[in-house]
């Protein structure tokens, strides 16, 4: 509340010590015009309506270099580094430009370093290894980086410091830092597991119904017959029993 209520006067405060210093001057000539002023107070009233106004032109200073900062922020390129998930469980790092001019010789930087698909360093990868030479107003570059779990896994590294440097078209530089910390990514899903994982566990499931599989058959205790092979030997039996009874009268 006290923030924007000083906000507020700093936008309004040439008007209002305009105003402060017509009514200074209203009251300066309606002392005059009656006759009886004392020099000392006429002294005064111009000496105060004087400060007021270099006070109003101070202020009036003061808002065309904050008018002109915000033109320049306007005009310049605002770049950003942050991971993002897709649906197909892979983990992007994402370098977008937000600002409304085009941003070039983007380098950047990871501290500590993920690893790209468990092999080696981010910071060895494309973009990361190279400046990006321009990036206009609006868009973003995206380097796949790993699959969730895998980056997600227990005991790895899930918070980064990025240092950013790149510059404007006019060539004003800037340097900037940030932190990524994935621990949201972790805690608002349990990641689904990654390809080799699921084919590992596959193999393993394979593998020990095949062992299954071998004891029952080593023991000739399993058969897999048809419903026609299982009727001919249902026949078979009842005409082996016929014939043994026969033989047996």
């Amino acid at each position: 509340m006290i923030n924007r209520t000083l906000k507020w006067l700093a936008r309004r405060l040439g008007i209002l010590l305009a105003l402060l210093v017509m009514g200074l001057g209203i009251v300066f000539l309606w002392i005059v015009s009656a006759g009886n002023a004392d020099p000392t107070f006429i002294v005064g009233i111009a000496a105060v309506s004087a400060f007021f106004s270099l006070v109003s032109a101070v202020a009036g200073l003061i808002q065309a270099v904050e008018i002109q900062r915000q033109r320049e922020n306007a005009e310049n390129p605002h770049v950003l580094v942050y991971f993002e998930g897709k649906s197909n469980h892979m983990i992007y790092a994402i370098i977008e430009n937000f600002g409304h001019t085009p941003a070039k010789e983007i380098c950047i930087k990871f501290d500590p370093s993920p690893l790209y698909m468990r092999e080696k360093q981010l910071n060895d990868v494309g973009p990361f290894a190279n400046s990006i030479p321009l990036l206009p107003s609006g868009k973003k570059f995206e380097q796949i980086i790993d699959s969730g779990p895998e980056l997600l896994m227990e005991g790895r590294t899930i918070r980064f410091r990025v240092s950013l440097r790149y510059s404007s078209l006019n060539g004003h530089t800037f340097d900037e830092e940030d932190i990524i910390d994935l621990s949201y990514m972790k805690e608002a899903t349990l990641p689904s597991p990654s390809a080799s994982e699921a084919v590992m566990r596959v193999a393993k499931e394979l593998e020990s119904i095949s062992k299954r599989f071998d004891r029952v058959t080593s023991f000739d205790s399993i058969m897999v017959e048809t419903p026609e092979l299982r009727n001919k030997r249902m026949q078979d039996t009842i005409k082996d029993s016929r014939d043994e009874n026969q033989s047996a009268e």
